[in-house]
């Protein structure tokens, strides 16, 4: 995408730039997504998502500035990049509109580049957002990023960690355990970490994998899995952290442990006053009413 004026209509203004661009603004697009990623893991989408956005503005005034060839397809995946975590920000800041345009941005910018990996987890943030409601939606939009073979084996394993999710809400356990299986073993063998995607540690697939176990029914196991996990997320996840302790709390209501479940409601509470997350403070006000009822 090259015109502007499409960008406009996604909701963003371009400042331009003149002059040749090269290497030197391309890594300045590369570090600001990392910069305002570890902001989002660290403080949440409400403290991150209006700066993160001031800085998507620069980088998409960059796109119709004079390169080589192989600058703007490099350029137009890095700022695939930005716009999928400034979506992501929206999203946690509970601003659900601007995060679809947001990430339509994000996917229409990242065909233009020469990065699977972006666009595949692209897509994979669109079918969060549709997953709770169109649970089958998503499961195609994942399938569509497992479809691309280029894909690196941490992504797939976090597309199918994902997939497990989204085919269990469907109602498809048994798909579900198949592609968390997939999963587990594609996390174990690991492998090159996409330069844009720092987060996706064994902790972050872990993460997705136990909250994917939970979802098809594996609650003794999933149960496990958080409670071995949690002592290993770092201040430097705090949303993440606080989210861990709402998913394991969740279980032990279900499994009737209410006095572990409120307990970590109240630490999930503590946590979160750290953080400005709409998301999560969303859930911890729904788990809030379930245990204390």
């Amino acid at each position: 995408m090259s015109d502007p004026a499409a960008r406009l209509l996604d909701g963003l203004s371009t400042t331009g730039h003149t002059g040749q661009v090269g290497r030197t603004e391309l890594e300045a697009v590369q570090q600001t997504t990392a910069v305002y990623t570890a902001m989002d893991l660290k403080f949440g989408g409400v403290v991150t998502a209006d700066l993160s956005r001031s800085a998507l503005n620069w980088a998409v005034g960059l796109l119709d500035a004079p390169m080589r060839d192989d600058t703007r397809a490099a350029l137009h995946s890095a700022v695939g990049a930005l716009a999928d975590r400034t979506a992501w920000t929206h999203l946690d800041a509970g601003k659900t509109h601007s995060a679809r345009k947001l990430s339509t941005l994000a996917l229409k910018t990242a065909d233009s580049g020469a990065d699977p990996d972006i666009r595949a987890h692209v897509l994979l943030n669109i079918a969060t957002q549709v997953g709770e409601t169109f649970p089958r939606g998503a499961v195609n939009l994942v399938g569509s990023a497992l479809s691309d073979r280029r894909v690196c084996s941490l992504e797939r394993a976090n597309l199918h960690a994902a997939m497990g999710r989204h085919l269990a809400k469907s109602g498809d356990r048994q798909q579900a355990l198949h592609h968390i299986r997939k999963a587990e073993a594609l996390a174990a063998t690991g492998g090159e970490t996409p330069e844009w995607a720092g987060f996706l540690t064994q902790n972050h697939l872990n993460s997705i994998i136990a909250q994917s176990l939970a979802t098809a029914g594996e609650h003794t196991e999933a149960i496990r899995r958080f409670e071995d996990l949690l002592p290993r997320i770092g201040d430097d996840r705090r949303r993440g952290r606080a989210g861990r302790m709402i998913d394991l709390a969740e279980l032990y209501a279900t499994t009737g442990d209410l006095d572990r479940a409120k307990f970590l409601t109240q630490r999930a509470g503590g946590a979160l006053r750290e953080v400005g997350s709409a998301r999560t403070t969303a859930r911890l006000a729904a788990l809030r009413s379930r245990v204390e009822a």
